[in-house]
Formats: structure tokens, sequence, C-alpha cells
């Protein structure tokens, strides 16, 4: 009976210690790829102060990526992105 209580134990306390250690899915990463898409496929179709805030927004988002400001970073690629969608409207 004791060695059921402690594999029922070891269970229970282990099953947090996994959850932990699966990594984090970065959707700044995704965001920026996505934009870099955009840039590339679409991009010139995009003219003027309009592809200039889009990069400007792209370059913020990488350098607060770069300094694991997540939050940051998905802001600036959101607004990017938004940008972009409302100058292809």
């Amino acid at each position: 009976m004791n060695g059921l209580k402690v594999l029922v134990i070891a269970s229970v306390i282990s099953l947090p210690l996994h959850a932990a250690e699966e990594p984090k899915h970065d959707y700044c990463q995704e965001k920026i790829a996505q934009l870099d898409h955009i840039e590339r496929t679409e991009g010139p179709g995009v003219e003027g102060g309009v592809a200039t805030t889009i990069r400007r927004l792209i370059e913020q988002a990488k350098a607060a990526q770069a300094k694991g400001d997540t939050k940051a970073c998905l802001a600036s690629a959101n607004q990017a992105l938004s940008v972009y969608q409302n100058a292809t409207r």
C-alpha cells in the first residue's frame, strides 16, 4: 500500500514539472516572419510613408525581440500588420 501512495504522489508532483519544461510558443517570431513574408511578396505594392512606417515597426519589433521584450515586440508587429492591412484596403 505504501508503494501505491508513493507512486500516486510522484505522479501528481511530476505532472507540473513536465508541463513547465515544454518550450513556449514564440508568437513574436511568428508575427515577424509573417511581416517579412508580406514585405517580400507584397511590399512593392505599398509605397511611400506607409512602407516606411511598416519597415520601422518591423525593426522595432525585432529590436524588442532581441531584448526579450515580448510585449513590445508583439505590439510593434501587430501595429505593422494593422498599418499594412489598412493600406491595402
